[in-house]
């Protein structure tokens, strides 16, 4: 059985470590963030056609190649490009606009394609 004195160092180890557990905003009050975007590719279509970040935030693309062809996901209205063999995957950046956007795979663009929306 805890003391009084005990139990109150108790709930204090509690709230620095809770403290510290705190959430993991990468940037201020005012926006300036960090998101991440995951996109899927296999076979010859994108898990997702529908996708949506938001604006002035920095979105980091985790683009995973389920398939065994080689695909892109490509934004070209934001100059944005990742590549990934079969099997494979990689890393973009981008911040965007608000604004919707096209995207496709640059090797399948007809049958790969998609939008995103940044709001």
């Amino acid at each position: 059985m805890l003391t009084r004195r005990g139990a109150g160092v108790a709930l204090v180890a509690i709230a620095l470590i809770l403290g510290a557990c705190g959430g993991d905003d990468d940037g201020g009050g005012d926006g300036g963030g960090s998101e991440t975007l995951d996109v899927t590719a296999r076979d010859f279509e994108f898990a997702e056609t529908s996708l949506s970040v938001p604006a002035g935030e920095e979105v980091e693309v985790q683009f995973t190649n389920e398939g065994e062809a080689e695909h892109s996901f490509t934004v070209e209205d934001l100059e944005v490009e990742v590549e990934a063999d079969g099997g494979e995957s990689a890393t973009t950046t981008f911040t965007a606009d608000a604004g919707t956007y096209e995207f496709h795979c640059e090797y399948h663009p007809d049958q790969m394609k998609g939008e995103l929306t940044v709001e």
